[in-house]
C-alpha cells in the first residue's frame, strides 16, 4: 500500500508539473492570425449565449446574472436582453445608463475558481448622445471577496478601450461604432499576467493585442462584474457569448506545488525503469 500511494503522489506531482507548463504557451503567441494562435486545451469550461433568454428579459431573470442593480425601464437605466439580429448576433445582453448619479452593474457568479485559461466574449459600442459626459462602462474580473484581477474600461462617446495597470488606465486601441468585436484574455495567476486580444468579427483581422499586462490583485477568477459608472451617463453597451475555459484552482494540486520544494531529481538515476533517465516519473521525495 505504501508503494502504491508513493507511485500515485509522483504521478500526481507529474500531471501538476505538466499543467504548470501551459502558461507558456499562453505568453509565447507571436501569430497575428487570430484563427493560427495556438491554445491550449483546458478541461473545463462555461459560457452564455443567451439563445434561451426571452425578448426584453432583465436583470435578476436574466440566467446569467446572479447579483444586479437597475431601475425601472423609464429611467433608461437598466440591463436587458434584446432579440437581435444585430450583425451575426441574436440574442444579446444590453447595459443602459442615461442617467448621471446612478448606475447599473451586475454580476455573474461562475461554477469554478480559474487560476489560469482564456475568457472569450463579443462585444459592441453604441454611440453616446452627449458629447460633453462621455459614459464609460467596464467589465472586471475578479474573486469573491470583489478583490479585481484585471479589469477593461470602455468609452461610449470615443470609442477607446483601456486596461488598468494599477496606477491608470492605459489605452488599447479605438473601435467602430457598431463593430463587433470578440475580446480574447488569457490568464495565469502563477505569474499574474494576462495577454488580450481584440478581434475584428466582420473581417476575422487583430485589430489590437496586450502581452505580458500585470494583475491588480493575484486572485482567482470567480466572477464577471460588468457596470457603468455613477457618474458619467448617455449610450450603451451590447455583450455577448461568454466563454471562460480554463484550469479549476484545487487546494489539493495547490498543496502538491508546494510539495514539489522538497522533491529531488537525482541525475543519472532511472528510479521507475522507464528507461528515461531524470524523467518527470523519476522526481523522488527526500
Amino acid at each position: 500500500m505504501k508503494k502504491n500511494k508513493k507511485l500515485q503522489i509522483v504521478l500526481l506531482i507529474s500531471v501538476a508539473f505538466c499543467v504548470s507548463m501551459i502558461p507558456e504557451l499562453l505568453f509565447t503567441s507571436t501569430k497575428s492570425d487570430y484563427s493560427q494562435k495556438v491554445k491550449p486545451s483546458f478541461p473545463t469550461s462555461e459560457s452564455e449565449d443567451f439563445s434561451s433568454e426571452a425578448h426584453y428579459t432583465k436583470g435578476l431573470d436574466i440566467e446569467f446574472i446572479d447579483e444586479y442593480q437597475g431601475y425601472s425601464p423609464t429611467a433608461y437605466c437598466d440591463q436587458f436582453i434584446l432579440d437581435g439580429p444585430y450583425g451575426d448576433h441574436y440574442k444579446v445582453l444590453v447595459l443602459r445608463d442615461a442617467q448621471i448619479g446612478l448606475n447599473t452593474w451586475s454580476v455573474h457568479h461562475l461554477d469554478h475558481s480559474y487560476s489560469l485559461g482564456s475568457i472569450e466574449f463579443s462585444l459592441r459600442l453604441g454611440r453616446a448622445s452627449s458629447t460633453t459626459n462621455p459614459n464609460y462602462h467596464y467589465i472586471k474580473f475578479r474573486d469573491t471577496s470583489n478583490a479585481i484581477a484585471f479589469q477593461l474600461r470602455f468609452d461610449i462617446y470615443s470609442f477607446k478601450v483601456y486596461y488598468y495597470t494599477g496606477s491608470t488606465w492605459a489605452l488599447i486601441t479605438t473601435l467602430t461604432e457598431s463593430e463587433w468585436y470578440q475580446f480574447t484574455i488569457d490568464f495565469n495567476i502563477d505569474i499574474a499576467k494576462f495577454d488580450i486580444e481584440i478581434l475584428e468579427e466582420t473581417t476575422s483581422s487583430v485589430v489590437s493585442t496586450i502581452t505580458n499586462a500585470n494583475y491588480e490583485n493575484d486572485v482567482l477568477i470567480e466572477e464577471f462584474f460588468l457596470t457603468t459608472t455613477v457618474s458619467h451617463y448617455s449610450g450603451n453597451t451590447i455583450w455577448d457569448d461568454f466563454i471562460i475555459s480554463g484550469d479549476v484552482y484545487s487546494p489539493i494540486e495547490s498543496q502538491l506545488f508546494t510539495d514539489i520544494v522538497s522533491v529531488n531529481l537525482q541525475e543519472g538515476k532511472d528510479y521507475t525503469g522507464d528507461g528515461n533517465v531524470n524523467s518527470l516519473r523519476d522526481l523522488k521525495y527526500t
